[in-house]
């Protein structure tokens, strides 16, 4: 039995203005207090039953609280009591707002990190280390004390918008230093969508990088022991992984060289919040399985756990998060990995380059097939089928009170051309007539896609000749068309077939499938 030093009680504070403030407790058997700020101690070791701050910030909030440090005399072992109470303490004047870092410089690292460093700032206590991708901006080291810092575990062949702020207490700049960099290596064409991509997980194991990491249990590589330590007493571990675009995913899998764990789970989300914070609400829960129920855990049979999840509809995922819900102990799990196996069409098989594009708008019901089974990528498509996708994918809506002379009520399509028309996005060809049925040019499929994506405002720039200069036809786009074209390459929506544009060829359905795709995650 240990005799467990006591909470100090009695806590007050005496303020009178300016920088400093006194506060006091009643004494308990002690070697020393330790006073808190919010939970990050504020002073240590204090040897008397009060203490006097002589360097508090104007303007700020400070929540103060006291523990008794004593070492337990039968076992000598140093103990901590529980907390005080909380006494909330108010300086007055205007709160200090930090210069932000003049100067920085990011520079990859390695295929999977990038190495940061900046200028002290004279009036900053610390900073703040922030990685923005199209996704999100999130903080990778908070309250920082030094200048230089490595960001890991990222995706290779990825560009990266990196912002370091300075913090004052815990007042951040009003701007930040911001710099880029693209990690080295190239991007995973693994079936495995989770294979080296940018991940972050709860560190459990006395934070030591030699005996866990996230990107090891994403390597596809069982045979060299790599594993993610996820499990430490009663603590439970999580790991997120940013699959870069949204996918389909209808196989989950997850391994371990032990039979320990006793319930894992699966989540998904499309929205960067999530990935920000592994206690997200925008987390949605996909799976959860219990291998106690099963009765696999505590199973003789079972030395080691190989699991594949097949789930009955896909998930369209931009995040996965993992979760350990319980074990038996400290856990490895060696690998965890996502799958799109089973495509909903059975003649995009040669379509590489478009089948995901296809695949995944189908699954969120935003094109359809020809067929239950196929889809017929290389047919061209119609100006009204096209229309109407554009429409779609965009979500475009509006009050539809005319429609072109050539497009009927009873039409599939009417409502979705009629919204076009409206929005001034679509005009005809002249008498009030669209020629619905007429397959659609390239140069007409990226204008029209321009004015839509101009009215929804998904568009940050405005492409110019230069932009077209690398197509060897450029010379055959039509000058009504020369301008979407190029801001639609500039935007990295448009990437051509090798040096050429072909505006003037019909565009097929694989085609139009990746742009509509490009446009959704845009």
């Amino acid at each position: 039995m240990y005799n467990a030093p006591v909470a100090p009680e009695n806590i007050k504070v005496s303020y009178t203005g300016g920088s400093e403030a006194t506060i006091s407790w009643d004494t308990t058997v002690n070697d020393y207090f330790i006073i808190y700020d919010g939970g990050k101690v504020l002073a240590d070791h204090v040897t008397l039953n009060s203490y006097k701050f002589t360097n508090l910030e104007p303007g700020s909030v400070y929540k103060l609280s006291v523990r008794t440090a004593y070492t337990d005399p039968y076992s000598y072992k140093l103990m901590i009591s529980p907390g005080s109470s909380v006494v909330e303490l108010k300086t007055d004047g205007k709160t200090v707002v930090p210069n932000a870092p003049t100067s920085i410089t990011v520079k990859a690292a390695s295929d999977k990190s990038i190495d940061v460093t900046w200028d002290a700032v004279s009036d900053a206590q610390s900073y703040r280390v922030a990685l923005v991708t199209d996704a999100c901006e999130r903080i990778v080291a908070d309250e920082y004390k030094g200048t230089a810092y490595t960001i890991k575990d990222l995706t290779p062949g990825t560009t990266y918008m990196v912002k370091v702020y300075s913090l004052r207490r815990t007042t951040p700049s009003a701007s930040a230093a911001v710099g880029m960099a693209a990690t080295t290596g190239t991007k995973s064409t693994s079936d495995n969508l989770l294979f080296n991509k940018e991940v972050q997980y709860s560190s459990v194991w006395a934070n030591n990088p030699s005996a866990d990491g996230g990107q090891k249990a994403l390597d596809n590589d069982l045979a060299d022991g790599s594993r993610w330590v996820t499990y430490k007493g009663s603590a439970t571990g999580w790991l997120m992984v940013d699959i870069g675009e949204v996918t389909p995913v209808n196989v989950l899998e997850y391994y371990s060289l032990q039979n320990k764990l006793m319930k894992v789970s699966f989540y998904y989300a499309t929205d960067g919040a999530a990935f920000a914070d592994p206690n997200s609400d925008k987390w949605i829960k996909i799976i959860t399985d219990d291998r106690v129920a099963q009765g696999k855990y505590g199973s003789k049979s079972i030395v080691k756990i190989a699991e594949s999840i097949k789930l009955a509809t896909p998930v369209n995922a931009r995040f996965i998060k993992f979760t350990v819900d319980s074990a038996d102990g400290d856990i490895f799990v060696n690998e965890i990995k996502a799958f799109y196996t089973i495509g909903k069409f059975n003649d995009v098989a040669n379509y590489g380059w478009a089948r995901k594009s296809i695949e995944t708008l189908a699954s969120q019901g935003v094109i359809n097939g020809t067929s239950e089974k196929t889809f017929d990528p290389g047919a061209e498509i119609t100006r009204a089928d096209y229309t109407m996708l554009l429409v779609k994918t965009l979500g475009l809506t509006a009050k539809v009170e005319t429609n072109f002379a050539d497009v009927n009520p009873s039409d599939y399509y009417y409502k979705e051309l009629g919204v076009a028309k409206a929005l001034g996005i679509a005009q005809g060809q002249g008498d009030n007539k669209f020629h619905p049925d007429e397959k659609i040019s390239r140069q007409d499929m990226m204008v029209l896609a321009a004015k839509a994506m101009t009215y929804a405002k998904k568009l940050k720039a405005v492409g110019s000749q230069a932009d077209l200069k690398s197509f060897t036809d450029n010379g055959k786009i039509s000058d009504y068309a020369a301008e979407s074209i190029a801001t639609l390459v500039k935007e990295g929506l448009i990437q051509g077939s090798g040096s050429t544009m072909s505006p003037l060829g019909n565009a097929t359905r694989a085609e139009v499938a990746v742009l509509m795709y490009r446009i959704y995650n845009k």
